[in-house]
């Protein structure tokens, strides 16, 4: 026995070892045990709502929607009911899943250990995609989905296939845009298969269409039999469609330059591998491709740390086509330097985006996931109580205050404020209206949806706390639910932190009437509001132009800023044009809760008004993405008003 064969079985046994931890550290950084606690924020507050609403008997697609679905609230349990437990149930049963795609890929498939190393390293550059804004668990199947099907195209194993069609069959459930993503990817291998072998493929593409939709029907007839499968579809559309014009911020331009940078990067590691294997390189495009590029818009229409959706699952693929039985020629060298120059690059960008470098370390070592599968493993009870603590602490802090929880009493209570998931912890009885967080029904449709809720099943009670996101107009925010608002609500008490509206026997006013009919105006000029002390209501049917309607698809749109001008005094604030459709009161800008309140005195009409509004103009750089003209109209409210309130 030479000496090269004698250390053959260590080598071998090293190998094995390396592969082993390579195993171990992969699924603790796609453990999925987590759960939230409360804190004062928007995403903890919709947070909130899908775990109350679940708890409540409330189905997601029927009588609440969101961006996440029947399954979300399964993703970031709260202490509220048995959450809990389902929530860590689930996960426990989705990590198992996980750790087998995992232990198949680096212990039992025998890709090449230099492709395996870099893949790993790139799973821990990814790790914030599967922890961004209290989801992540749908990217975490979306990864797994992947990574199944790149084992098979190498490997084969129909089994692997049927996992992965399975798990993308879950995903819409959790969050339907993931589901588009995943559907996606899989057109995409359909198309490599049907290339690469034909009508063989047949087989494969069947599958394909058959096995998520079944799994998908399968969840909801067991889990959510009354979900209104269509109105679920419908708002998520409404969802995507409005949010590049309504929750656009820009950041910083060097995050634009590194998402150019990568692109390039990606670019020339396809054009590598195109030209050493076309086929695989085909493969990786196609599956690939469609992910990456819905990322870049799903990273930079809010450009905050949404940024970690591109640059992560940009690592993610980066690690999927290193994935090799065989290493190409001067593979590992190129994965490597990717590797080093995806590292330069996210120093500047994904560490701060989350949460600094002790963010990142804790969630690219494994360490998060460790922490809360620590906690976890206290057992549920123990971990109920102590997030049942904590909200009960938070509550103290951001509760009603006592004058009007004194009036409320037992009564049912909404909250038109971004943050109210306080509320049933501070002893009210809460009423969810549909769209969760009203800030978000930023197309008429979803305006509409919570505005007929206000007129037919609007509470008692309603809370509000006049603070609004990005600096937006309170009353053009949801011009419709705030119409209904009006129509059917007084105000009842001002206190430090709150307004307190109460519930009129009948409505304001029965109909609007309009004030000289629809007419074109610049929307680079000043609008005159007509002169009246009676709440005055404006309708803008403001249509994209063409770089409009192109930057909405391709990207976001900036944000238009609307300023109302009293006297020498302006305001300033960001609105929404597409939302106008609906009236919103334009000759009153409230800008304090005591303004807010006088406007909503019983009684209103004539002269509620004190300082009405003159003129509007609008401006900032969104302008450009509409057509120069809207059409516009102006109403007034007419109809004898029923002043009682319901006491």
């Amino acid at each position: 026995m030479t000496l090269a064969n004698s250390g053959r079985p260590i080598l071998r046994r090293l190998e094995l070892l390396l592969r082993l931890c390579l195993f171990l550290y992969a699924a603790l950084v796609w453990c999925p045990i987590r759960f939230c606690s409360m804190g004062f924020s928007w995403d903890n507050t919709w947070v909130f709502a899908a775990n109350f609403a679940a708890a409540n008997g409330l189905v997601n697609g029927r009588d609440v929607f969101w961006t996440t679905g029947p399954l979300g609230y399964l993703v970031f349990p709260q202490a509220i009911g048995d959450n809990l437990r389902h929530g860590l149930q689930f996960q426990l049963a989705l990590w198992a899943a996980l750790i087998a795609a995992l232990f198949d890929v680096f212990l039992l498939a025998r890709f090449a250990l230099g492709g395996t190393v870099i893949f790993a390293i790139c799973l821990g550059l990814s790790s914030p995609l599967y922890w961004f804004n209290s989801v992540g668990l749908e990217n975490l199947l979306l990864a797994s989905a992947l990574l199944l099907i790149t084992v098979y195209r190498w490997r084969g194993g129909r089994v692997r296939y049927l996992a992965a069609l399975a798990m993308i069959g879950v995903i819409p459930l959790i969050k339907l845009s993931g589901g588009f993503i995943a559907v996606a990817a899989l057109a995409g291998f359909a198309v490599d298969r049907a290339l690469a072998i034909g009508r063989k493929a047949t087989g494969d593409i069947l599958l394909s269409i058959a096995v998520p939709g079944a799994v998908a029907a399968a969840i909801v007839a067991v889990m959510a039999p009354s979900m209104d499968v269509y109105a679920y579809v419908k708002v998520s559309l409404e969802l995507v469609k409005g949010y590049g014009g309504a929750m656009s911020y820009i950041g910083p331009s060097f995050e634009l330059i590194a998402c150019l940078g990568v692109a390039a990067l990606g670019a020339a590691v396809l054009a590598w591998e195109w030209w050493m294997d076309s086929a695989a390189a085909r493969f990786h495009l196609l599956i690939l491709g469609a992910p990456v590029l819905i990322s870049i818009k799903h990273g930079f229409v809010r450009q905050d740390n949404h940024i970690v959706n591109f640059f992560c699952m940009a690592a993610l693929a980066f690690g999927l086509i290193c994935l090799k039985p065989v290493p190409s020629r001067g593979q590992d060298l190129l994965g490597a330097t990717v590797v080093v120059a995806l590292g330069v690059l996210w120093h500047f960008t994904v560490i701060p985006a989350s949460g600094g470098a002790f963010g990142f370390k804790a969630m690219a070592t494994g360490l998060q996931s460790f922490a809360y599968s620590a906690l976890a493993a206290g057992g549920v009870d123990a971990l109920h109580r102590r997030l049942a603590a904590e909200a009960r602490t938070y509550t103290g802090q951001a509760g009603i205050e006592a004058e009007l929880k004194a009036i409320v009493g037992d009564a049912e209570v909404a909250s038109l404020s971004i943050a109210y998931n306080w509320v049933p912890w501070d002893g009210l009885r809460l009423k969810l209206y549909p769209v969760v967080q009203r800030y978000a029904a930023y197309t008429p449709y979803l305006d509409d949806l919570n505005a007929k809720w206000v007129s037919s099943k609007g509470p008692r009670f309603l809370i509000f706390d006049g603070l609004t996101i990005d600096s937006r107009s309170i009353l053009a925010e949801t011009p419709a639910t705030w119409l209904e608002v009006y129509r059917w609500y007084d105000s009842r008490l001002v206190g430090k932190r709150n307004l307190l509206l109460e519930r009129r026997l009948g409505p304001r006013f029965t109909a609007l009437e309009s004030l000289g009919g629809r007419r074109q105006a610049p929307m680079a000029g000043m609008l005159a509001v007509p002169a009246m002390t009676e709440p005055v209501f404006l309708a803008m049917h403001c249509s994209f132009s063409t770089v409009g309607a192109l930057g909405s698809m391709a990207l976001r749109v900036p944000e238009v800023r609307m300023a109302v001008h009293q006297g020498q005094a302006s305001i300033r604030s960001r609105i929404v044009p597409q939302s106008l459709t609906n009236p919103m009161i334009a000759n009153a800008a409230p800008a304090t809760l005591a303004e807010l309140a006088a406007l909503f005195a019983p009684g209103g009409g004539s002269g509620s008004i004190a300082r009405p509004v003159e003129n509007l103009s609008f401006d900032g750089p969104g302008l450009a993405y509409y057509q120069p003209a809207c059409g516009i109209e102006f109403f007034r409210a007419v109809g004898k008003p029923v002043n009682a309130t319901s006491h």
